[in-house]
């Protein structure tokens, strides 16, 4: 549960603050 949890954990928040950064370029963009 050590490793693999983590990096999962790390995954999602990376793909999380992929997702916020694009939403905020479509709302500047608008």
């Amino acid at each position: 549960m050590g490793v693999c949890f983590a990096f999962a954990v790390l995954l999602d928040w990376a793909l999380l603050g992929a997702l916020m950064v694009r939403i905020r370029q479509q709302e500047s963009a608008a």
